[in-house]
């Protein structure tokens, strides 16, 4: 799982022709891709823009080559943090701050747990909080920097004016996971909030797993979608592979009740390898892209490598390098796409859900209904998201050849009408 690192302050921006105000973020680790926030009045609240994680602004028209220039386009502040932003920072225009005004906001989250509100045409510190100690490099895993607070993006939900986040924290000395719904305009966290991340589920056997914050991390981008909250985990650095496994998770937006339901992607009381040590994983980690939904009450997501020693995909009871579609009570696994290579994958440690699933806005012919994941091994697969293939060999969704991917896509459609994925 490789990922770089970057210093922990933000670049902003604004088009001095034009009076036009971009806030341009820097890349968060984990290789994702710039963010770009054109026009004054654009908020951007989740990981990508929108839930289907396309990445599009599709109402600004002014930014082209011409007129991003040296002339036109630069550095109007730096913002010094306390510690490494990992996750997509966001935007809400024409925010109210207690005590401030109106802005436009950018909201940052730093692994140290500390949520900043920032004004977007100065860089000037709004707010800020705290949402406790960050854990120092769980499990001694290195691919992070020296803390790990909030590393998946939060979301923003305007018309509740609340943003939740998810921090990492030490509670009388143990990892802990805790949703926060923090008020937009004063930062401070609203009735109800924190919860603490508890859940169970069912093995084979009729046992019982529990969720264990020790050897989870909390990596994807939140989603909010069918009135809940979403969640994936994935590992530090596939350590403790006989502990952990893939989670999904979701609560109630406005309670931040656990759902009754919950997806565990690897059910097996024991893996069957043939070297006698249990291996699990089956994460969802996606280089932190977010967990998506279709607008329709499904949500979806991609599962990372099992044991390497013997193939113990089942397609139910381990769900490895698969996309997966769920209801929004998460149920059941309604369908999933897996390569067909999917042992081979695990043996090379070719995560398939090292990138995120990107779901496409509604497309003309007979195939309406499109999705998009790629992985480590290179191919960009195109899936059809009413019949997403399951395991099936040879593979029946189309492929393309993209090179590695520790990433997501994004799409947009262009001034001839004709949708693209990049």
């Amino acid at each position: 799982m490789k990922q770089s690192s970057y210093p922990a302050f933000h670049r902003f921006f604004e088009s001095r022709s034009n009076k036009l105000l971009v806030v341009g973020i820097l890349a968060c680790a984990f290789g994702l891709p710039w963010q770009i926030v054109a026009e004054a009045q654009t908020s951007v609240t989740t990981y990508h823009g929108d839930s289907q994680r396309t990445g599009w602004n599709s109402s600004e028209g002014i930014l082209k080559p011409s007129n991003v220039t040296a002339t036109t386009f630069g550095l109007i502040a730096s913002v010094a943090l306390d510690d490494q932003v990992d996750a997509q920072s966001l935007v809400v225009a024409n925010q109210v701050i207690e005590g401030q005004g109106m802005h436009t906001v950018v909201y940052v989250a730093t692994e140290n747990n500390t949520v900043y509100a920032i004004d977007s045409s100065t860089g000037s510190i709004l707010k800020t909080a705290n949402l406790g100690a960050p854990v120092p490099r769980p499990l001694g895993c290195t691919l992070n920097g020296p803390n790990v607070g909030i590393t998946g993006t939060p979301t923003i939900d305007v018309e509740k004016q609340t943003i939740y986040v998810m921090a990492y924290t030490l509670v009388a000395g143990q990892p802990s996971y805790r949703l926060h719904a923090l008020n937009l305009q004063t930062l401070q966290d609203k009735a109800g909030s924190p919860i603490n991340v508890m859940a169970s589920h069912r093995l084979t056997d009729g046992s019982k797993l529990s969720f264990n914050s020790k050897v989870e991390r909390q990596r994807p981008a939140l989603l909010e979608s069918n009135g809940n909250i979403y969640a994936g985990f994935s590992s530090f650095c596939d350590f403790s592979p006989s502990s952990s496994r893939g989670w999904l998770l979701g609560w109630n937006a406005g309670t931040l009740t656990a759902l009754g339901a919950n997806e565990l992607t690897d059910t097996l009381k024991t893996a069957p390898a043939n070297n006698g040590t249990n291996f699990f994983l089956s994460a969802i980690w996606m280089s932190g892209y977010g967990i998506a939904d279709d607008g329709v009450g499904n949500v979806f997501f991609v599962t990372g490598n099992s044991d390497p020693n013997l193939n113990t995909y089942t397609g139910t009871t381990n769900i490895q390098e698969s996309v997966v579609k769920m209801p929004e009570a998460l149920t059941s696994v309604l369908d999933l796409f897996t390569p067909s290579n999917v042992f081979s994958l695990d043996q090379g440690d070719e995560d398939f859900g090292a990138g995120g699933v990107l779901v496409l806005p509604d497309q003309p012919g007979p195939v309406p209904h499109l999705a998009v994941a790629a992985g480590k091994d290179g191919r960009l697969f195109i899936i059809d998201r009413d019949d997403m293939g399951r395991f099936h060999n040879p593979d029946i969704p189309a492929h393309v050849n993209i090179g590695g991917c520790w990433c997501g896509s994004s799409y947009y459609q262009g001034a001839d009408g004709v949708g693209r994925v990049v």
